[in-house]
């Protein structure tokens, strides 16, 4: 009987390691979390201007030991909440679809990002046929096994673009060159103040890959290392806006009634003289004159008239799909024996928004399997000390 007790404590601890987090790996030291080999994986993130709101979604670090960081399936749209949507506007909406956006580092501490999913800009304020924009099985992946070997991929299968009133399937970028799709039917993101009602309101868009970090739209605590590679696409809209027509009242100079009289001669004048003409808004553009006159002789007819102004607005919004990347200091090199897994999954992530990133500590799990373990070693010791038959 006691042997079959001490079988089943054995089996109880065994399947409490087991149970823990990076069991297996629990030997491998863990890499330093300011100067070590790190990846970044964000779904989507928006800005719009250079002094307007920003949205950025949940990002995925790389945990500290081999293991994985992905992105919840909650996270569909960005923006996502009340909070998101009066940062970047109630109008542009990001569907993910179903996804998959993960940092990882592997047994050998190499680390690397991946970001796939099916991307979908919607304009809102179009009730009825919103999506102006998609990207199908859109993916993007960054991988750095050794310093001089950083590698970083950005594709799709399609891309959709509205067109005549339907989706219609467009090239996609070649390389690293841009495309440019002018007119389409997509406003701003937010309302734009003294916007003119009623006008027609277009967008040329420019999609690109990122193959630069500092193209990517990130939080303060996503870094870079000694050597950094990037992926993901660009994707930039130039949203032209026609401002309302304001009246303005323009007065000419009033008759003089000198002017009139044959008897008064003018004086004679040395130079010329340019009058001053009113601009398109309605502000004198400044007098240039050589000279002098005598202000009798600049006569026109007294009138009052107005003139229509109006102008038109760029609201420039850039958005990032997939953004990822990872970094290795200079002298990294892979650790040795590893077969190239992943390890757990660890999640460990950077809040959406600008916020403190906080990484998620598997401590209800530990403490269930030392519980297991110890409960374990406890009905051992408990039966070893029970006294047998006949003993006093």
């Amino acid at each position: 009987m006691t042997r079959f007790v001490t079988k089943l404590a054995a089996g109880a601890a065994t399947l409490a390691l087991a149970a823990l987090p990076g069991a297996a790996t629990a030997q491998q030291q863990a890499v330093d979390e300011e100067t070590g080999p790190v990846a970044y994986a964000n779904a989507a993130a928006l800005k719009v201007g250079e002094k307007g709101g920003s949205v950025i979604s949940e990002t995925q670090r790389s945990p500290l030991s081999p293991g994985t960081s992905r992105l919840a399936q909650s996270r569909t749209t960005v923006p996502g909440t009340d909070d998101e949507r009066a940062a970047a506007g109630p109008y542009y909406e990001i569907g993910l679809g179903k996804h998959h956006v993960a940092a990882t580092l592997k047994d050998t501490n190499v680390p690397t990002a991946v970001a796939r999913a099916d991307y979908a800009l919607r304009d809102l304020a179009r009730k009825n046929d919103p999506t102006v924009l998609e990207f199908q099985g859109a993916k993007s992946e960054v991988t750095c096994p050794a310093p001089g070997s950083l590698t970083g991929t950005t594709s799709a299968e399609k891309l959709w673009v509205r067109h005549g009133g339907k989706l219609v399937s467009v090239k996609l970028p070649s390389g690293n060159e841009p495309l440019t799709l002018r007119d389409l039917p997509l406003g701003p993101p937010r309302d734009v103040p003294d916007a003119a009602a009623g006008e027609r309101v277009t967008s040329d868009v420019t999609i690109s890959r990122i193959s630069s970090y500092d193209d990517l739209l990130r939080q303060e605590q996503w870094r870079s290392g000694d050597v950094t590679v990037a992926a993901g696409w660009q994707v930039e809209i130039v949203t032209h806006v026609p401002k309302a027509v304001k009246p303005t009242k323009v007065t000419d100079a009033p008759e003089s009634p000198e002017a009139k009289s044959d008897d008064t001669a003018a004086p004679e004048t040395s130079g010329t003289t340019e009058t001053s003409e009113t601009t398109g808004a309605g502000e004198e553009s400044g007098t240039a004159s050589t000279g002098r006159t005598d202000p009798a002789t600049e006569q026109t007819k007294h009138t009052e008239h107005t003139e229509d102004t109006g102008d038109v607005e760029d609201v420039v919004t850039r958005i990032v799909l997939g953004g990822v990347s990872c970094s290795l200091p200079q002298d990294f090199v892979a650790a040795a024996g590893g077969d190239g897994r992943s390890g757990p999954a660890v999640p460990v992530k950077i809040p959406a928004g600008d916020g403190p990133g906080q990484a998620a500590t598997p401590w209800g799990a530990g403490l269930l399997g030392a519980g297991v373990l110890f409960g374990g070693a406890a009905v051992l010791v408990a039966r070893r000390r029970r006294p047998g038959p006949g003993a006093e």
